[in-house]
């Protein structure tokens, strides 16, 4: 809520600090490609920091409330959801300066996630829906309908199906890429956040 980011390396000791960021950081992403931190800050602006020293290397302003983040696969752009009354998604340059693609589509954007396949994935808790965007923003690709609130999504890197925190009907619920319900699974009260673990270094045997 203080708007300060904590870089913290070896043996859990402080790196860094930066209190300069905004007034309450929403959402966090890594660039694996160039060690660069992404801050969402409710205050409007969106920076992008040296992962290892905190130094400021861009800033963008002029949002309402930054809310989500995710790093393409290629680590080229940075997709955002821009909540409260902007309700929009952005495609931003991976220099952090530039806003390439703006789409207000949705009625409630709550989480956007990356794509391997390219565009992303974005959970339209007012809407009821999941989507997923071409690269452009231009369009919708997949909407997946049936939800209640959903609140989170992450997409796997390896087989592309998207796992929903479906918070309205208490239940994660796991898509296809084309949108298809594979699986489901209820009984929780009101889930909002998701993580996907997996082992790129594991062998899988028959």
């Amino acid at each position: 809520d203080t708007g300060a980011i904590h870089g913290y390396g070896a043996g859990h000791a402080l790196a860094w600090a930066d209190d300069s960021t905004g007034v309450g950081v929403e959402d966090l992403a890594w660039n694996e490609t160039d060690g660069s931190l992404w801050v969402a800050d409710r205050g409007g602006c969106v920076a992008r920091l040296d992962g290892a020293s905190g130094r400021r290397l861009s800033l963008l302003t002029d949002f309402v409330h930054p809310f989500s983040l995710s790093v393409s696969a290629d680590s080229a752009v940075v997709w955002l959801v821009d909540a409260g009354a902007a309700d929009a998604v952005y495609k931003i340059a991976a220099s952090g300066d530039t806003v390439l693609a703006v789409s207000r589509l949705l009625t409630g954007p709550a989480d956007v996630a990356a794509d391997p396949a390219g565009g992303c994935w974005v959970a339209d808790a007012m809407g009821g829906r999941v989507v997923r965007f071409d690269d452009d923003l231009a369009a919708i690709l997949v909407s997946a309908t049936g939800f209640s609130t959903p609140r989170a999504l992450r997409v796997d890197p390896v087989t592309r199906d998207v796992w929903v925190a479906d918070s309205g009907n208490g239940r994660i619920v796991r898509l296809s890429p084309e949108g298809t319900v594979l699986s489901s699974v209820g009984g929780f009260s009101s889930p909002f956040a998701l993580a996907i673990a997996w082992a790129p270094g594991a062998i899988l045997k028959r």
